[in-house]
């Protein structure tokens, strides 16, 4: 019974407790399940919609000061943040059974790029209609070593202004689309250029890529790809306006 009551409590979610064995900064009622009425029944209904969350390490709001999802899983269990504020995240990460939690921006950011890349895919010749779910296995054999770059984008021949964090975002992006190229040298340096972006379309723009100064010569296929997932890259960082010009350079 004590390694039951030891596991309830271990649950990071909110809960309702019949119990005060069970209290913990997680519970949001306690109640007695021999005499609740009716109408107690129907008011813990409403507190649980108010107070309910999500996994704990998928929480984030934009600006809201809290720089964690337990914080934020606290603030709401105690009232002072709706569920409703909560960024509207679209994709999920889990690594070797651990959720990661992912703010709107890098949410938006993978399923834009995962979705840049499969529109370069011959997807109907499986079936596939309408791309309503993805999901994506990656089993990884390296290590990640968490080396710093330094990255700057020029949009429409202007620079872009970006805090560290999407520029470690897009260094490593790019770093792992070159890596995946097999190209022979040590990398040093990036520099990805593309040209006459029109309504949004890349079909026809033109892409130029140089590692360490050298311009590598890439197949149309690959070509779409980096196109495609460049764009959407960049886009997931909500430019205001019309994109004809990108230009990305980084220094491992």
């Amino acid at each position: 019974m004590k390694t039951l009551l030891m596991l309830i409590k271990t649950y990071n979610y909110p809960k309702i407790a019949t119990s005060s064995d069970v209290v913990d900064k997680y519970t949001i009622k306690q109640v007695d399940s021999f005499t609740i009425t009716e109408k107690g029944v129907s008011d813990l209904v409403d507190l649980i919609e108010e107070k309910g969350h999500d996994i704990i390490d998928t929480l984030f709001k934009k600006n809201c000061g809290y720089n964690d999802g337990e914080s934020i899983a606290q603030e709401i269990r105690e009232g002072n943040i709706k569920t409703e504020e909560l960024d509207d995240v679209t994709s999920y990460l889990s690594i070797d059974g651990k959720v990661i939690g992912l703010n709107r921006f890098v949410s938006d950011y993978f399923k834009q790029v995962n979705l840049g890349i499969i529109n370069t895919l011959n997807i109907k010749d499986y079936g596939v209609e309408d791309v309503e779910k993805i999901e994506l296995l990656i089993h990884n054999e390296n290590k990640l070593n968490g080396d710093k770059s330094n990255s700057k984008i020029s949009i429409n021949q202007k620079p872009l202004e970006i805090n560290q964090f999407v520029k470690d975002i897009i260094s490593n992006s790019i770093k792992g689309m070159v890596n995946s190229l097999k190209t022979q040298d040590d990398i040093e340096k990036i520099c990805v250029e593309i040209k006459g972006i029109e309504n949004n379309e890349l079909y026809n723009a033109d892409i130029l890529l140089k590692v360490n100064d050298e311009e590598l010569n890439i197949n149309k296929f690959t070509c779409g790809i980096l196109k495609e997932s460049i764009f959407a890259m960049v886009t997931s960082l909500k430019i205001d306006e019309e994109i004809n010009e990108i230009k990305i350079d980084v220094e491992v």
